[in-house]
């Protein structure tokens, strides 16, 4: 019984090695990898690169405009 006892934490204790050198390795090659292009951290740095940026800009401050417009409007009344 206590054979198992030790086999199993030596198992455990392997697992867990593994593990931490699998983490290390997905760690480096993350770092040295470039992100994919999808989702929101995408469609940030293709806008921030000015492909659409100054559309966007020019479209977020008009918009932005009437919400101002439309809050003084009714502040008024």
């Amino acid at each position: 019984m206590e054979t198992l006892g030790s086999f199993g934490w030596m198992l455990l204790i392997n697992i867990v090695f593994i593990m931490l050198i699998a983490f290390i390795f997905y760690g480096v090659r993350s770092f040295f990898i470039k992100p994919k292009n999808d989702g929101y951290y995408h469609y940030y740095k293709r806008n921030k690169s000015g492909e659409n940026y100054d559309k966007e800009l020019k479209n977020l401050n008009q918009k932005l405009d009437k919400i101002i417009e439309l809050l003084e409007k009714e502040k008024q009344s």
